[in-house]
């Protein structure tokens, strides 16, 4: 009695505390909100599901009432949702021991446990560690895009549109790839943004799939700085190499591994993060590759992704390059070991490749950006065994006689063979008979350039028939009979002049502007009346065809133009004026013989007007004429045009065919000096010379303020100053509306451009600006310009520099100017200068004169 009693005592009070609790006895549909009184707390819940009278009774054999019972099975259920919650959470907290990336948790699923239903009647001391690893998640989450992925990135990148090949760590202009990621603004970025994400994502006690990005983005990083830091300059390669910058083989196998263990493992979720912000991450066995989605833009996370990616490729390519040295150095080590074992001739089949081979290896030493100190030290100890054995060198110079000896006897039998004479002979009359059929057909050319205007095959056939009738020209100057005899020797004597050139100034089968510099001048001295001399030599064999082909401009020249030359470039020399606080010669003509020629000029205006116009006087606009500007020939034109008479009053016309005055005594050929040298002196108060210039226009500024505008060229990684020189006479003001810097955006066919130009002014929309080029002085901004106006002038483009979307820049130089309808029909149009073309939409007011 006393025991059921008892029994009775302890369910009655156990129920008494159960109904304490009214939150378990309501229905689970309620909210967190509506029940945030009367929730009952995780531990006192599992006292109730202790304490329950339900075990006790089972074990003492007591029947218990059926309340008792009914609250017993709400408790229970209570319970086991609860447990079943505080288990799910612990398990994503939990996650912090030992981070294992692979299990990366989504933001919404920790979401949907803290809004669980179980939640509106039970209390949990880990839904406020739940709640606030949400709010830090959604925090990084929000970091993440706005720091790496979000944002273009300003700043300065060199290669921002297109990288490098990925072919060495050493690129073809001898830069360091690594350092010209590594030393740029866009790494110290990247590395204060990882390292910001870093500090917030350490305080989330979970890892989301933001948190693994940011764990796998700053891998990445670590990667690239492991593998700066392994760079060094301590090489035992001797010469004039041995301060490049190396990696050691040991060291660089030690990165590639840890690369391999970064980039291969990239988790499905962090590979969907890179998806969803744009990139493309395609991971193939033998290659990787980082591409821009659509509608994407140049962040920073895409900056590091691309040159890191590029960097181990490269670092792979460099170890195969090793390896493939290594082996070859290890396979000519062997050879000498069996030499000094078995003797010199069971060895080797052909010393002399050997001894080629070894000298190649050593050279491949010397450039490798990885090495093997104690592999290249092996070498330099063979290269030397080799150079100093008596053996060696004797078997060499045997082999040497040896191919003298063959190499003469097949030239006399391809000279004595009566196959090889019959063949020949053959060959020369198949070419003499298409040069015959050539010769007869019209070949209609407008002036020199248009030569060059078709493809490389085509230009070959036209400079031989051009060369022919060059010589044609030069041998009826001779008084010879053009018969059909001399016709048949001259055609084939401009066959081989043309094939000398082409071997001489092509290295492989794309024409060269050394080839067609030759192939004009030659052409307009082969047929100078005045030189009578130099087609006879050459046709009389007296000067050689190998001679002829690298002879200077001067050195072809007529005697009365090389004296002509001579005394105009002296009196330059006498005249020149050096600018205030520079120890530099102005490259303009100034002084007294800047008056001379604008005297010459002006008496020559005034004689035009007069025999035109009928009238005694000019007016003072027509006596104000502009002194010509030296040097205003094409670069492209190795050779001035002929003038028929040479004398003091023609100083002015012969300007045009000369170059600027040699400074310190040495020559220096009329085509070294750019178009842009030649287009407007640098401006000086106290120079007499450009008065007219000044008051024909002026140089604009840039929006900073400043005169001198950067033009870099992407294609070539090069760049040049100059000023910009407006007319005044144009009908809109350009001040202060270009910036400083232009970086090139593309390249356009000229036709093309044509269409555009044309298209864009017929619109009514878009306003057409011309100026040019000028004042372009420093040997290196020379040389910078001089190559990108040679290479785009070959491959017939037009550089292009976008300001914005509304306003584009060309740049027109000479060779185009007689194509270019925009810049063709200008009155006072310069054949030598270089032209800057703007098109734009926006606003601009007139000019003054307008």
């Amino acid at each position: 009695v006393e025991t059921m009693i008892a029994g009775k005592l302890s369910s009655v009070t156990w129920l008494v505390d159960t109904l304490s609790h009214p939150i378990i006895f309501e229905s689970m549909n309620g909210s967190v909100q509506s029940h945030s009184v009367g929730r009952i707390s995780v531990d006192d819940l599992q006292l109730l599901h202790g304490t329950n009278p339900v075990n006790a009774s089972a074990q003492g054999g007591n029947d218990l009432d059926k309340e008792v019972l009914r609250v017993y099975n709400l408790v229970r259920d209570l319970h086991y949702r609860a447990q079943e919650w505080r288990k799910s959470a612990r398990s994503l907290l939990n996650l912090e021991k030992g981070p294992i990336i692979s299990e990366i948790i989504k933001i919404e699923t920790i979401e949907a446990l803290t809004q669980s239903n179980i939640l509106s009647r039970v209390t949990f001391p880990e839904l406020i560690i739940l709640k606030n690893a949400v709010a830090v998640a959604l925090q990084v989450r929000d970091r993440v895009a706005t720091e790496l992925f979000r944002f273009e990135y300003n700043g300065i990148d060199v290669n921002k549109g297109r990288l490098p090949h990925k072919s060495s760590l050493l690129a073809a202009s001898g830069d360091f790839l690594l350092y010209r990621f590594t030393g740029g603004e866009m790494y110290s970025a990247i590395e204060k943004a990882l390292n910001s994400l870093v500090e917030i994502s350490s305080q989330l006690t979970i890892t989301t799939d933001d948190k693994a990005t940011v764990i796998w983005m700053v891998k990445v990083f670590d990667w690239v700085t492991s593998l700066r830091d392994a760079v060094t300059d301590q090489t035992v390669v001797e010469g004039p190499n041995n301060m490049r910058l190396v990696l050691k083989v040991d060291h660089a196998l030690s990165i590639l591994e840890r690369g391999h263990a970064v980039f291969y493992s990239v988790p499905d979720e962090v590979q969907r993060q890179l998806s969803f912000n744009k990139i493309s991450t395609k991971i193939f066995p033998r290659r990787l590759s980082v591409e821009m989605m659509k509608q994407s833009t140049f962040t920073l996370g895409l900056g590091l992704l691309r040159w890191s990616v590029l960097l181990f490729e490269c670092l792979k390519v460099d170890l195969d390059s090793q390896d493939s040295w290594k082996e070859a150095v290890l396979e000519a080590i062997q050879t000498y070991h069996l030499f000094e074992a078995n003797g010199l001739l069971p060895t080797f089949g052909k010393v002399t490749e050997y001894v080629d081979k070894v000298k190649q290896l050593v050279s491949v030493a010397e450039n490798l950006v990885i090495q093997d100190d104690d592999l290249i030290r092996s070498l330099f100890r063979l290269s030397n065994k080799i150079s100093n054995s008596d053996v060696f060198k004797k078997q060499l110079e045997i082999e040497r006689v040896a191919s003298v000896e063959k190499r003469f006897a097949l030239m006399k039998d391809r000279f004595e063979s009566p196959s090889n004479i019959v063949d020949a002979r053959n060959d020369h009359l198949d070419s003499l008979l298409s040069r015959f059929s050539s010769d007869d057909e019209d070949v209609a050319t407008q002036d020199g350039d248009s030569l060059f205007l078709a493809d490389d095959a085509s230009v070959r056939d036209k400079s031989r028939i051009f060369l022919q009738k060059s010589l044609f020209k030069g041998v009826e100057t001779l008084g010879m009979e053009l018969n059909e005899h001399t016709r048949g020797f001259v055609s084939n004597l401009a066959w081989e002049l043309e094939l000398a050139i082409f071997l001489k100034y092509c290295s492989n089968e794309t024409l060269s502007s050394e080839y067609r510099e030759k192939v004009r001048s030659l052409r307009f001295n082969l047929q100078d009346p005045k030189n009578p001399m130099l087609c006879t030599r050459v046709v009389s064999g007296q000067l050689e065809i190998s001679d002829l082909i690298v002879m200077s401009t001067d050195a072809l020249a007529s005697k009365q133009l090389k004296q002509i030359r001579q005394q105009v470039v002296q009196d330059a020399i006498k005249n020149v004026v050096i600018s205030p606080g520079s120890n530099e010669a102005s490259s303009g003509i100034t002084s007294e013989l800047a008056k001379k020629i604008r005297i010459e000029s002006m008496k020559k205006s005034n004689a035009t007007t007069e025999k035109t116009n009928n009238t005694p006087h000019n007016s003072p606009a027509t006596n104000s004429a502009v002194s010509p500007r030296p040097g205003s020939f094409s670069p492209m034109q190795a050779d001035p045009p002929m003038l028929s008479t040479f004398n003091n009053s023609t100083v002015s016309e012969l300007l045009a065919a000369i170059p600027p005055p040699p400074m310190g005594g040495k020559e220096h050929p009329a085509q070294s000096f750019p178009p842009s040298m030649m287009m407007y002196p640098p401006p000086h108060e106290n120079s007499s010379s450009f008065e007219n210039s000044h008051s024909r226009g002026h140089h604009i500024p840039s929006q900073n303020g400043s005169e001198e505008f950067s033009f870099t060229i992407s294609r070539l990684k090069v760049s040049f100053t100059s000023k910009i020189f407006i007319e005044r006479s144009c009908e809109y003001q350009l001040d202060s509306f270009l910036p400083t810097s232009l970086v090139e955006k593309g390249r356009l066919p000229v036709d093309e451009f044509n269409k555009f130009v044309n298209e864009k002014s017929r619109s009514g929309k878009w306003k057409v600006v011309i100026m040019k080029l000028s004042s372009m002085n420093g040997g290196e901004n020379t040389s910078s310009y001089k190559r990108f106006y040679k290479e785009y002038e070959s491959l017939r483009r037009i550089c292009m520099f976008q300001v914005s979307d509304t306003t584009k820049v060309f740049l027109i130089t000479p060779k185009f100017l007689r194509i270019c309808k925009c810049v063709n029909s200008l009155k006072d149009l310069s054949r030598t200068s270089t032209y800057v073309v703007v098109i734009t939409k926006e606003p601009l007011s007139y000019s003054q004169s307008n």
